[in-house]
């Protein structure tokens, strides 16, 4: 009978071990935005890869010289674009915390009422009238950078962090969650109406505009809406393609093309192929159309320095709704 109990328990320890696991690992602001802890240690494969290894084997023949398209070993992808190319292998070089949700129309509004009257445009008013839970839009990325900066300057002293937006490496990590497929949860679109808002599900039900966060599946991390809703600004200015890219995760800030900053992750009105995790597009930094974002929290340096010893990334998290 005590075996049986113990057979019984144990499931339900380890979960509720892992579940602890992500709050202590975790951190909620004084605006009440949630992170989760990204650990960092084995590379992953950033991007996608076009042709396939029959093409690699002729080059070959011909005395052409070439690497593989696929390095990650995931399967082509027809609809990856050229600046998606070529794939390429980043190993991140500190963990740090991801925001669990998109920053919410409520935790932007707190911004702007400190900034006064007469700061929310007509244009942003009418995109952002669905709740103070759904993903703020309209936001440009000078103000996304506005907006952080005065997270930063607003903290607590108790809070030690730095918050900023994510490179386009670190989105592509916490997208991807260990997996190599083109979504993330599989190769497959099928699945995605269970994880995101995209046409399908919003767009096309005539539901143009933000919803609320936290109302889909989470990825492996428990992170929600990396794929749909809005669209994330990152912290990287915009490049034709990964060629020269960092491979230790920072934000890409070299050789510039123009005030053009990368956005990930999709949104309401896209298709399918645009929710795709290696999916990326630009626009200049006064851009806001469908446009949102997700912050970052730098580690304070004494949790860094202890934690970059740890190689393993966070274990499947619970579905916290």
């Amino acid at each position: 009978m005590r075996r049986r109990w113990h057979w019984v328990l144990s499931p339900l320890l380890l979960f509720f071990s892992a579940a602890l696991w992500a709050v202590e690992a975790g951190y909620r602001n004084f605006l009440g935005m949630e992170f989760v802890t990204i650990e960092v240690g084995e590379p992953y494969f950033m991007g996608s890869c076009r042709g396939s290894y029959v093409d690699h084997a002729l080059a070959l023949a011909a005395g052409i010289k070439t690497a593989p398209p696929c390095l990650s070993g995931a399967e082509e992808d027809e609809d990856a674009t050229d600046n998606e190319l070529p794939q390429h292998e980043v190993r991140l070089s500190e963990p740090f915390q991801m925001g669990v949700f998109e920053v919410t129309l409520g935790q932007f509004s707190r911004y702007l009422e400190a900034l006064g009257s007469g700061v929310r445009t007509t244009e942003f008013q009418q995109a952002n009238q669905h709740g103070s839970r759904a993903a703020v839009s309209g936001v440009s990325w000078n103000a996304a950078q506005r907006f952080i900066q005065w997270l930063n300057i607003n903290k607590p002293i108790e809070d030690q962090g730095h918050y900023r937006l994510p490179s386009e490496a670190e989105w592509e990590y916490v997208a991807r969650a260990g997996s190599v497929a083109r979504f993330g949860f599989s190769e497959s679109s099928d699945e995605l109406i269970q994880y995101a808002w995209y046409d399908k599900n919003a767009y096309d039900l005539g539901q143009h505009y933000a919803h609320e966060v936290g109302k889909k599946q989470p990825n492996v991390w428990g992170v929600y809406d990396m794929l749909g809703n809005v669209w994330e600004w990152t912290a990287d200015c915009w490049h034709i393609n990964y060629r020269g890219a960092p491979k230790d995760g920072r934000p890409w800030l070299e050789n510039c093309e123009g005030d053009e900053h990368p956005f990930r992750g999709g949104a309401w009105p896209f298709y399918a192929r645009n929710e795709r995790v290696a999916f990326r597009y630009y626009s200049s930094a006064a851009y806001h159309n469908e446009l949102g974002l997700r912050v970052v929290r730098a580690l304070p340096v004494a949790v860094r320095t202890a934690k970059n010893s740890t190689h393993s990334p966070p274990p499947t998290s619970p579905h916290r709704r």
